[in-house]
């Protein structure tokens, strides 16, 4: 048995709420490369534990800084 089916797997709109971001933004990220989901029967992604704590530990602000 795969990591990935041993935890528990999100869709990409579970998997957004998660991080606290639109599933539009997470769609994007992963256009990106900056998350990585499972893929399973060909088209549908999927999220574990594992794939969302990768993109936390590397996140980084996306855009330009707020003027203060």
């Amino acid at each position: 048995m795969t990591k990935a089916k041993q935890e528990k797997l999100y869709s990409t709109t579970a998997a957004a709420e998660r991080l606290g971001i639109s599933p539009i933004s997470l769609r994007s990220y992963i256009k990106r490369g900056l998350i990585q989901p499972t893929l399973y029967a060909g088209s549908v992604r999927l999220f574990s534990e594992s794939d969302l704590a990768a993109y936390l530990a590397k996140k980084k602000p996306i855009g330009r800084p707020r003027k203060k």
